[in-house]
């Protein structure tokens, strides 16, 4: 009976033996030195490493086993991955957005179309808000009147009054930078709509030469406000720009110089057929604004409420005020001396 045990736990030693796969495989891999080595077992090192190759005792190849990655592999690995994903998403917006316009315009006239549409409301809104502007001024003229009679009469300015005035100029620097906003939209608007037209063509493949050829509005075409925001560099650069801002409002407006302050240069509202008014606005950034938003220097003209005026403000003589605003308050070197010299002997 033991005799029989024992053979039979011999038995089945000798199954195992011959069923382990180490028994059956040889490893080629190169040593340290650059040699190549087949050996029945590997080295710790080398199999930490891999870069080796299994084989069968009868030399038949079984498997490759690659180089370790470094973290460094497997985390570059990985952002190539992301960004691929991140690449085929965009592809498949892209597509999805042409798809769209395909559906959504039938020609480039049709986006032209749109375009003039949205631009239009925009308009409509600007022009309610220079209407508001208006009646600030003359609001704001009235007030100064009632002042400037108290003091010659010698009363004292009243508190009310003087809350009045203060809230009238609030006013007017919320009603332009309004403006602001609504030109910068409308610039926006402009962008976007000239990206459809172009990608429009791409895709039904319109020349040059066609019956249909892409129009890109130019932003030149248009005299737009964002012309006249001259953005400062910094407090000292916007001091000075403002200093070249009151010379440039004296030497054409036409209207006697109404307001005179750190944040608003004003004349007052146009009363001929040939009066240019020019108003000039220091605009902060606001809370909500993002970090580092640079104070902006903006210029404004106005023309008597009738034929005649308009054709002023639409003149080449306006339009050259207006696009020549930035180039003069920027070159303000000798204003920026003066003021350094003039802290100097603070």
């Amino acid at each position: 009976m033991m005799t029989n045990k024992k053979s039979r736990a011999s038995l089945i030693l000798v199954l195992l033996l011959l069923s382990t796969p180490l028994a059956a495989y040889n490893y080629i891999y190169v040593d340290k030195n650059g040699r190549t080595q087949m050996e029945g077992s590997l080295p710790p090192e080398i199999a930490a490493r891999g870069d080796y190759k299994i084989v069968s005792n009868s030399g038949r190849f079984i498997k490759n086993v690659p180089l370790s990655k470094t973290p460094e592999q497997r985390a570059k690995e990985k952002e190539e991955e992301r960004l691929r994903k991140i690449n085929e998403a965009i592809i498949a917006e892209e597509k999805a957005q042409d798809q769209i316009l395909l559906k959504t315009y039938q020609s480039v006239d049709e986006i032209q179309l749109a375009l003039k549409r949205q631009l239009e409301s925009i308009d409509v809104r600007i022009q309610v808000t220079r209407g508001t502007i208006k009646r600030l001024k003359v609001r704001l003229e009235g007030l100064q009147k009632d002042a400037a009679q108290a003091e010659r009469a010698g009363r004292p300015i009243t508190k009310n009054l003087l809350q009045d005035i203060d809230g009238t100029r609030n006013q007017l620097k919320k009603s332009y930078e309004s403006i602001i906003l609504a030109e910068k939209k409308k610039e926006k608007i402009r962008d976007s709509f000239n990206d459809d037209m172009k990608r429009f063509a791409s895709l039904t493949k319109l020349k040059a030469d066609s019956e249909e050829p892409v129009v890109v509005i130019s932003h030149n075409a248009v005299i737009s406000l964002l012309e006249t925001v001259y953005e400062c560099k910094d407090k000292l650069d916007c001091d000075a720009a403002w200093i070249r801002a009151e010379a440039y409002t004296r030497k054409y407006a036409t209207t006697h110089m109404q307001m005179l302050g750190k944040r608003i240069i004003m004349t007052a509202r146009p009363i001929r057929n040939d009066d240019l008014s020019i108003t000039v606005s220091r605009i902060e950034p606001d809370q909500t604004a993002e970090a580092g938003q640079p104070v902006q220097l903006f210029l404004d003209l106005q023309c008597r409420n009738n034929t005649k005026g308009q054709d002023l403000c639409n003149s080449d003589t306006s339009k050259k005020i207006k696009k020549e605003f930035k180039a003069y308050v920027a070159d303000n070197a000798e204003e920026k001396q003066q003021l350094l010299t003039e802290r100097k002997r603070r």
